[in-house]
């Protein structure tokens, strides 16, 4: 028999989100990781849960996220921001290869060893980019009881309704 978790309050209530936009910010799990707030709410499900692996792929797609948005939003490379670039995608690759999940396959990872060998800047943000699809793949199972939960009441209102 599995324990059953309570998550309590992941502060749903005081997200600033309107329920309405809530429902269609966690339709899935792109929309969710995709909107800061969400994702915020998203990441306190994960720790209240004590959901390790699933914190783990979140910081893991939350640095790829940024790396993405920094590498695309500089004008083209010169030759030592490439070896930057390599440097991180490194880190990544590392973090990636720690992770237990089976979405970070091989496959993946060969793709981590071509694009660091080739030192490509489009072969390390397809890298990149192919990372975060899979880390979105892994978190799509929590993410289905994560919305269930965030579309029920929060439950310090109904303590508040209780008291009444």
């Amino acid at each position: 028999m599995q324990a059953s978790v309570k998550f309590g309050c992941i502060g749903k209530c005081t997200a600033d989100i309107p329920p309405e936009e809530l429902d269609k910010l966690t339709d899935n799990i792109s929309k969710t990781l995709s909107h800061p707030e969400s994702r915020k709410i998203f990441k306190k499900y994960l720790k209240n849960g004590s959901l390790k692996t699933s914190l783990e792929c979140l910081a893991l797609y939350e640095m790829c996220s940024e790396l993405l948005s920094r590498e695309t939003n500089q004008p083209q490379l010169s030759e030592s921001n490439v070896e930057s670039l390599c440097e991180d995608v490194t880190i990544v690759k590392k973090t990636a290869e720690k992770l237990d999940v089976q979405e970070i396959d091989f496959t993946l990872l060969m793709q981590f060893r071509t694009a660091l060998t080739n030192k490509i800047r489009s072969e390390l943000l397809q890298v990149l980019t192919n990372t975060i699809n899979r880390l979105q793949d892994a978190l799509s199972h929590v993410h289905k009881n994560f919305r269930r939960y965030v579309l029920e009441p929060c439950p310090k209102t109904l303590d508040l309704n209780k008291r009444k």
